[in-house]
């Protein structure tokens, strides 16, 4: 009777999920297995690296869930943040910026970050989600100003990934 109480609430809790229309999804393919790149996203001391510069550093305000935390840009301007998913066995993490961090027509920016491998977990792909909730010409700004910090992203995470070895030919 128990089991098929659960199985009544989940498929109630399932219909009830709504359908996300993000507004950026940006990929990137990368020569690596998921838990390397996973180890990238998730270690807030890389940031600089993996951000080819364009983060300077990420400090933690508060590291319990869910975590509150401030990124410093290169640029000298910082943004608040709050990570309120950080799931190492989906290779998952979703961050909220903080209201305070939002630019002027912008109510809400969520950032989803995951990674999935193929099969033999050589090549990872590493996709990014925004959800931006505003008035139409401030998501514009909004949707330029994170994609450019994407493809710094991109560009970092990809000098940090090894370059793959050519076998040596054997000599006769």
């Amino acid at each position: 009777m128990l089991l098929l109480l659960s199985q009544q609430e989940s498929y109630a809790q399932m219909a009830a999920a709504k359908k996300v229309n993000w507004d950026v999804e940006h990929k990137v393919s990368l020569n690596a297995t998921s838990g390397y790149v996973w180890n990238i996203i998730k270690d807030d001391k890389l940031s600089t690296k993996a951000s080819n510069g364009f983060v300077k550093s990420i400090t933690i305000d508060d590291a319990t869930m869910p975590i509150d935390r401030t990124v410093y840009f290169a640029d000298g301007t910082k943004r608040g943040e709050r990570v309120t998913q950080m799931e190492d066995q989906h290779k998952l993490m979703v961050i909220h910026v903080a209201k305070e961090s939002l630019d002027p027509g912008i109510d809400d920016l969520e950032i989803a970050i995951f990674n999935q491998a193929n099969d033999a977990d050589t090549v990872t792909e590493l996709t990014w989600r925004i959800l931006i909730k505003g008035d139409k010409e401030a998501k514009e700004k909004a949707k330029a100003k994170i994609l450019t910090e994407l493809k710094q992203y991109e560009l970092g995470i990809q000098k940090m990934v090894p370059s793959k070895s050519i076998p040596a030919m054997r000599m006769q």
